[in-house]
């Protein structure tokens, strides 16, 4: 197995806690007009969204 060096959640780069939180919901906005979203065989809901944001922090 390599070490590729990337971190494996979003803490890891030093994004703050609060921030993220408060950036969430413009994040999953914007998720939702991405063309990749609208093009996945499942569409996620702003719940779906958040949950993985939440888990990636």
């Amino acid at each position: 197995m390599y070490d590729i060096m990337i971190e494996n959640n979003i803490r890891s780069l030093g994004v703050d806690k609060n921030e993220f939180k408060e950036a969430i919901g413009n994040m999953v906005e914007t998720a939702l007009i991405d063309r990749c979203t609208l093009t996945n065989p499942k569409q996620p809901t702003k719940e779906d969204l958040i949950n993985i944001y939440r888990i990636f922090y």
